[in-house]
């Protein structure tokens, strides 16, 4: 007997929508908060005149500057009400993840302030020994014209080993997950996954707070 091809006379759909499930899928979030235009000029002028005192600490941001882990210990109320929204979306994502969840309690947060200008990129990186990171931006800067499109942008890049092993057009297996940053929006994902910068290319300053929940 001789099965004959799959083309699209002879296929069917079968609805498979109850009975498939994203398993080991990786949660991510984007979420963009609307109230967030005076935080913003807040955190942006005390930023700024953190990097003139701050020599800070840029391992993986080549041609910008990153102040010390050390945003939760900032006495200012601007920081303060930015540290208490990454609570709540921590507390928020793992609810999603377990509703039955009580492990923010064992969890650590750390913070710092990353200001990107001209030429500025992050190469591709994780963040070990935590559980959950993530990025808040502050401002993004003027990107300048003629450039790539990815001008900029943030990567998240596919966790799973050899998706790419048979690649074809319209493969739902390749994409690539890049996000242009915004003013106030925050993303959130497992510290394992890997991720990256492109370079930005334009005017002013693309500011951004870093953060991880680590164990304790």
């Amino acid at each position: 007997m001789t099965i004959p091809a799959m083309t699209e006379a002879n296929a069917t759909p079968l609805e498979l929508g109850a009975h498939t499930t994203a398993l080991f899928a990786t949660p991510v979030v984007r979420y963009q908060w609307s109230d967030c235009e005076g935080l913003n000029q807040q955190l942006r002028t005390l930023i700024l005149e953190r990097e003139k005192v701050d020599r800070g600490d840029a391992k993986n941001l080549i041609n910008g500057w990153s102040s010390s882990k050390d945003m939760t210990r900032w006495t200012d109320p601007a920081t303060h009400q930015l540290i208490q929204r990454f609570y709540r979306a921590a507390h928020g994502l793992m609810r999603v993840v377990d509703p039955q969840t009580e492990s923010l309690r064992q969890l650590q947060l750390e913070a710092w302030a990353n200001v990107s200008r001209n030429g500025a990129y992050h190469g591709v990186h994780s963040h070990p020994n935590s559980a959950w990171s993530g990025v808040y931006y502050v401002s993004v800067g003027t990107p300048a014209e003629g450039h790539n499109e990815y001008n900029g942008q943030i990567e998240l890049l596919d966790p799973r080993t050899a998706v790419d092993s048979v690649a074809y057009d319209g493969s739902p297996f390749t994409l690539r997950a890049r996000i242009a940053p915004e003013p106030g929006m925050m993303l959130m994902f497992p510290s394992w996954l890997k991720h990256m910068v492109h370079a930005f290319y334009g005017s002013g300053e693309r500011i951004s707070v870093a953060f991880n929940f680590m164990p304790v």
